[in-house]
């Protein structure tokens, strides 16, 4: 179970950062 809400997490995070890097 942990090992998939730190995957989950991960790709959440790397959306984020995209998103980011877009909107900036």
């Amino acid at each position: 179970m942990e090992r998939t809400v730190a995957k989950y997490l991960m790709t959440i995070r790397s959306f984020a950062s995209l998103i980011l890097a877009i909107l900036i």
